[in-house]
């Protein structure tokens, strides 16, 4: 019974998305910029419009397959699907924001709300078809260079059910030049030129119980202009062992091509089956000899297959609030029909995201909200084959991610100039080291624009260097490392350098800092170990240093059940190194962030790649559970 109702509820959802979705229109397209204006691929761009009076969501619609993110579209609202502007410094001086300006200038001046969307639309200059669907609405222009806008600095209008060349207003009205107004289409004499061709678009294998709406393609060839539509009409009949199955008909509006809505079918027996169509009236006066294919209906719940699934995200674990998570549901097959559920809760079970069922793996989005702060967050999917699943335990998978309600410290200062400061050595109040021994020194490196990645500490004196070199990189551009590192002076067992003033020196980026400190005396421990070990002294050697790590942020309390973040900083040594990560509060034996006993203590692991000498943070959120003294 509870299957029947969460079934019926899909269908009502369904007929209110078709409905709503109807006043949905591609009103502008702007498919090949001035050469004048810049990179051609970066300022093309797609509107869309809403022409009626209810909020559309289009979660769920591609364009040209590619997915929106978790994007409503107002009544009377434009949306612009266009390439991302990256802000800041390496902002790309072509690109579609740069160029037009953003949210809070250019475009306020249009007087109405928009949104961008990174669609990263590539259209061709001659000709293209762009669909937008949700896989029951279809959406489709085909668009010619003969329409205009090629090259110009214009752009092509949906004006009166025809595209025409029209002065490129994205977020605002179409309008045409100096006038305002675009012309009215002249219409059509005569019968459209082209010729008219049916063919089975079904494949030869189908699936039982499944719903099939693209029975036959209906291609116009040679058609001059396909904004102005035709009317087709075609009949069809099913047939099994030489008995009707089904026998309908229906009629579509075709600009150039079409093959959505051409038909349905629902089997409910498998076996062999035939499908035959033909025109039997159509607006170009031309009919076709009847067209047939064969094809068989496969019972795939008898069918024996192996689903598994898992999820991927765009980013680590780390998101803004507001920021928006893109994640997959990943498949190792889809052969087979199948749905997938899939949803957004927090560790407790609060739903902040409804399920929602989907037939296919195209990415998905979700804008981050939270109420209060940090959150952990999973993303849950669970897929439901129609096939004869020979193991189920696969078929459920859950990522987690966290949501910080404050931006951190340094990770988003974007300016474009690197900084190196050597902050701190721990040396005592004497700034006086031993030749031979090992101190440490707190340095900080901020990357801003800047391709180089390799930063490097030693000691010299004189010129000279008389410690091992220290070698970090950082590959994050606009982000701030604080790091303390160890550094060892060279034995000078033999004497050969004298004591006094040295130097330690920070380097890279195209930057120096230094710091000057005293050598004075020499570790005799270490020299008799390297007169029985036979070493010798240790000048010159490539340092050894092993993966190292600390924790660089850590508050001094935090409430019982509350959340803990804690940063891990690592540095990795002279190679390529995987590690698994994690993190757990405890007292005693007792673990206080499993959540009451119901998690394990690996449960926050994170898979960690670690290039030769990269500096990596690693952050971790851990909700506490209730701790009594």
């Amino acid at each position: 019974m509870e299957r029947g109702v969460w079934c019926l509820g899909i269908v009502i959802s369904l007929t209110l998305l078709i409905s709503n979705a109807a006043a949905l229109e591609i009103s502008e397209i702007m498919y090949n910029p001035s050469t004048d204006m810049g990179d051609d691929s970066d300022l093309e761009w797609v509107e869309l419009y809403n022409d009626g009076d209810v909020t559309i969501n289009l979660t769920n619609f591609t364009i040209n397959r590619k997915p929106f993110e978790d994007t409503e579209i107002s009544p009377g609202e434009y949306i612009l699907i266009a390439r991302e502007l990256i802000d800041g410094p390496d902002a790309d001086e072509d690109s579609f924001e740069a160029y037009y300006g953003n949210n809070d200038a250019v475009w306020g001046s249009y007087g109405e709300d928009y949104t961008v969307v990174d669609s990263s639309a590539e259209l061709k200059n001659t000709e293209d078809t762009i669909n937008l669907t949700d896989g029951v609405i279809n959406i489709i222009i085909h668009y010619l260079d003969d329409y205009g806008g090629d090259g110009n600095g214009k752009s092509i209008c949906l004006f009166n059910n025809s595209w025409q060349e029209c002065s490129a207003t994205p977020g605002w009205e179409n309008a045409a030049g100096a006038e305002g107004e675009l012309e009215e289409p002249e219409e059509a004499d005569g019968p459209t030129a082209g010729e008219l061709n049916l063919s089975v678009y079904l494949d030869s294998e189908i699936y039982l119980n499944q719903i099939y709406t693209q029975l036959f393609r209906i291609e116009i060839e040679d058609k001059p202009n396909c904004t102005v539509k035709d009317n087709v009409t075609v009949a069809y009949r099913i047939t099994a062992d030489s008995s009707t199955i089904k026998e309908d008909r229906f009629a579509r509006e075709i600009g150039c091509s079409a093959y959505s809505s051409t038909g349905e079918f629902t089997p409910l027996h498998s076996g062999n089956y035939s499908l035959c169509g033909e025109v039997v009236s159509s607006t170009l006066n031309q009919t076709t000899a009847t067209v047939c294919q064969d094809f068989s209906v496969i019972d795939a719940s008898q069918v024996f297959c192996n689903l598994s699934l898992n999820i991927s995200t765009n980013k680590t674990r780390t998101y803004q609030e507001g920021e928006s998570i893109k994640f997959t549901s990943n498949l190792n097959e889809e052969t087979f029909p199948y749905f997938i559920e899939y949803w957004i809760e927090d560790l407790f079970g609060l739903v902040y995201k409804a399920k929602i069922n989907t037939t296919n793996t195209n990415q998905k989005s979700w804008q981050t909200k939270i109420e209060e702060e940090d959150r952990i967050l999973l993303i849950k999917s669970r897929v439901y084959p129609t096939c004869l699943d020979s193991n189920v335990t696969d078929n459920f998978a859950e990522e987690m991610f966290f949501v910080l309600d404050e931006i951190s410290s340094g990770t988003n200062n974007l300016t474009g100039s690197s900084t190196l400061t050597i902050e701190e050595l721990n040396l005592g109040s004497d700034n006086q080291a031993e030749w031979g021994s090992q101190f440490t020194a707190k340095i900080k490196v901020y990357k801003g624009d800047e391709s180089k990645y390799s930063v490097q500490l030693w000691a010299e004196k004189k010129g000279k260097k008389v410690s091992p070199i220290t070698k970090f990189n950082v590959y994050d551009k606009y982000k701030e490392y604080v790091l303390t590192l160890p550094l060892q002076l060279d034995s000078n067992c033999n004497n050969k350098i004298d004591d006094g003033d040295a130097v330690l020196v920070l380097e890279g980026l195209g930057l120096r800092d230094e710091d000057e400190f005293t050598i004075e005396g020499i570790n005799i421990d270490l020299c008799d170990n390297e007169a029985r070990s036979g070493s010798g002294n240790s000048q010159g050697k490539k340092s050894s240093t092993a993966v190292s790590y600390q924790v660089v942020e850590l508050p001094a309390s935090v409430n019982s059940g509350g959340v803990l973040r804690v940063k891990v900083q690592l540095v990795g040594d002279y190679s390529e190194h995987d590690y698994n990560i994690w993190s757990y509060l405890y007292r005693g034996s007792k673990c206080y962030s499993c959540l009451e006993g119901k998690a394990e203590r690996e449960s926050n692991l994170q898979q960690v790649q670690l290039q030769e000498n990269e500096v990596k943070t690693v952050e971790f959120l851990m909700k506490l559970d209730q701790i009594k003294n």
